[in-house]
């Protein structure tokens, strides 16, 4: 390199042992060709969209039925299509994994620390997902988040995608308004939310709030608290009911996954909102699965029995985006909260501790930690 310096670059045993090398020697077996060098593989997913796919699908072994075509061309993009006679369910393939082993790892600004394992996922998924149902939640309905980063989160919206309903949220940190900008677009017939969340050694109440923005839009017929802080346990009034009471009437049975197309809506996410309302911007089950997965294993090199922990709220596409890594078989671990709090090294001890292979950030973190000379590479706190 002439005008920069690289900064890293990986050991050939490291390359050897990935899964981008992997996936070069499964594409070499099944007769795609011999792709030992980046730049022609590369090359090739760019150029036959339709094997590329294919063999992604074959790799990252997606449960589902892909159908003969992978790749529908069309001069225009808006037409083309990509799995047209594909049929599958995101929840599905997030909840292949069974078992003790924990999937989800809560660890909170007091440092309290909560998991679930992959069967406490699954029979809270299938707990939920029954009292959806019961609600005549189904397919192109959708479902609002008002939540803090938590197990319950990601609960409640992988019981909505698998019943082919869609998933939008937002931090609790917003405001009224901006909440209402978004979430009002919508149309929602359920909201979830928590009774409150931490920040610097504190406690902030979202039920007043989360009732708020419920009772201000129509479509919304109850509203899911879960208590999270030592606030006022959550209570059932009105259009207010508590987790417990919503679940109560379920016992955990076999989970339902409704087949749905390969584009048909996963997710809600807005725009930042810097030029009017914040714009609606809508992600596919397929869409979404897919391309996550090979960004997870390919470029992130994740799988079974890592762990994943990215700084993000739920309002942030980061946290879709990360929490696909139960897909791979990886445990999630989630924080809300400051991460200088109780001190700035936070974060630092948090990753050796949990023994984190995988973590995500903000610019604005990083630049923070710069400002706090926080040098966790020179104390081992990096090393997993």
């Amino acid at each position: 390199m002439t005008d920069t310096q690289r900064l890293w670059q990986p050991e050939p045993l490291d390359n050897n042992n990935s899964l981008i090398a992997d996936y070069m020697r499964f594409l070499s077996e099944d007769g795609h060709g011999d792709f030992s060098d980046y730049d022609a593989l590369w090359n090739w997913s760019v150029t036959e969209l339709d094997a590329f796919w294919s063999s992604v699908w074959d790799f990252a072994d997606i449960i589902g039925d892909r159908g003969a075509v992978a790749y529908a061309h069309d001069e225009a993009i808006r037409t083309a299509q990509f799995f047209p006679e594909a049929r599958l369910n995101y929840a599905e393939n997030m909840l292949r994994y069974q078992g003790s082993e924990e999937a989800i790892i809560q660890m909170r600004e007091d440092g309290t620390r909560l998991s679930w394992s992959h069967d406490d996922l699954r029979c809270q998924v299938s707990r939920l997902q029954q009292a959806l149902r019961a609600m005549g939640i189904g397919k192109g309905d959708r479902v609002a988040g008002f939540v803090p980063n938590t197990p319950q989160a990601v609960a409640f919206m992988l019981a909505t995608a698998s019943l082919g309903a869609i998933w939008s949220s937002c931090s609790p940190d917003f405001g009224f308004a901006a909440a209402m900008d978004r979430l009002s677009q919508i149309e929602p017939k359920i909201m979830v939310s928590a009774n409150g969340y931490y920040y610097t050694g504190k406690s902030f109440s979202s039920t007043q709030l989360a009732t708020q923005i419920a009772e201000a839009i129509p479509t919304v017929q109850k509203l899911v608290i879960f208590d999270l802080i030592d606030d006022a346990p959550a209570t059932s009034q009105g259009i207010v009911i508590s987790w417990d009471d919503f679940i109560a009437p379920y016992q955990e049975t076999e989970l339902f996954f409704e087949q749905v197309e390969f584009t048909h809506p996963l997710y809600i996410m807005f725009s930042s909102g810097t030029t009017g309302l914040p714009k609606c911007i809508v992600h596919s089950q397929g869409g979404v699965m897919l391309n996550h997965k090979k960004e997870l294993l390919l470029h992130g090199d994740v799988r079974e029995g890592d762990k994943m922990f990215y700084f993000t709220t739920c309002g942030w596409m980061m946290w879709n985006w990360s929490i696909s890594s139960l897909m791979c078989g990886a445990s999630l671990l989630l924080f809300d909260g400051s991460p200088f709090y109780p001190k700035a090294n936070r974060f630092a001890k948090l990753l050796a501790q949990e023994s984190v292979t995988h973590f995500g950030t903000s610019a604005k973190y990083i630049e923070a930690c710069a400002k706090l000379r926080i040098t966790a590479s020179d104390h081992g706190y990096l090393s997993s």
